[in-house]
């Protein structure tokens, strides 16, 4: 959109430092001076957006993005901040993986467990919710879902309405992290999951397996025994059983296995 149309149409001959860089006004050079921390925020941004489109010019982009990131780093204090240093720490991680990055959202991370009021958990909750809704190997190293995890864990008995939703999420998260290998975590998500209730069905169909990649065969068996003969929901076509079998063939399949898994087998094909 040319720049007089959208001054036309937004009403205002006020631009922002992303607006200036989308119409060419100013440069990114101009922005990494700046010390005001919602242009560099708007500038880091631009310069994610640009790496992400244009391959040709994708390390000059992610050199200055990461100049922003670390200037907007002594921001995390406040709340907002915080939440948009994490996004884009994500994003920049995930373009081109740094040392440093997990790091600087450690620190952040860390203080979102120092909510208290039950507000404050369910916005940090909320964040954390939304950023773990798809797991990938960037999040899981950015421990995430490790935040997810212990924000549930200081929500739960402040909310318990929340109950269901952290149950659903947690249940979500479970399996992914067993995917990537991440077997203490996944444990951590569906023993919380079960905790916060322990209706959720959908629960029951990875906590066996999780059990079991956790050396703890003896429990999974009861669970298996329990369930495997039962079907998932009224109207759900498949029963527990195959899909313990299905969840352990798609593991092996990933290169994930135990010795277990035989004897798990064994006892669902009985």
């Amino acid at each position: 959109m040319p720049l007089k149309q959208f001054l036309k149409e937004s009403g205002s001959e006020e631009l922002s430092a992303g607006q200036k860089l989308q119409f060419g006004i100013i440069n990114t050079n101009e922005v990494i001076k700046e010390m005001d921390v919602k242009s560099l925020f708007e500038g880091l941004k631009f310069c994610i957006s640009k790496a992400k489109l244009q391959d040709n010019i994708k390390a000059e982009y992610l050199n200055e993005a990461n100049i922003m990131f670390k200037k907007t780093y002594n921001s995390i204090a406040d709340i907002k901040n915080r939440k948009l240093f994490i996004s884009y720490g994500l994003d920049l991680f995930t373009l081109k993986p740094q040392k440093y990055i997990p790091d600087r959202i450690e620190e952040a991370n860390k203080l979102f467990l120092s909510s208290s009021t039950k507000d404050e958990l369910k916005d940090s909750y909320d964040f954390y919710s939304e950023k773990c809704s798809y797991l990938d190997s960037a999040q899981i190293v950015l421990k995430l879902p490790e935040y997810l995890i212990e924000i549930s864990r200081k929500l739960l008995p402040a909310d318990t309405a929340a109950r269901h939703t952290i149950s659903n999420d947690l249940s979500g998260i479970s399996w992914p992290l067993l995917q990537n290998r991440r077997f203490k975590t996944s444990l951590d998500a569906i023993e919380l999951a079960v905790k916060a209730d322990s209706t959720n069905q959908y629960a029951y169909t990875t906590l066996p397996l999780v059990l079991v990649l956790n050396n703890r065969f003896d429990e999974a068996s009861k669970i298996y025994m329990k369930y495997s003969k039962k079907f998932i929901f009224s109207n759900f076509s498949k029963s527990y059983r195959l899909i313990y079998l299905e969840d352990m063939a798609d593991l092996e399949k990933k290169g994930i296995t135990h010795p277990d898994f035989q004897k798990a087998r064994e006892l669902l094909n009985k």
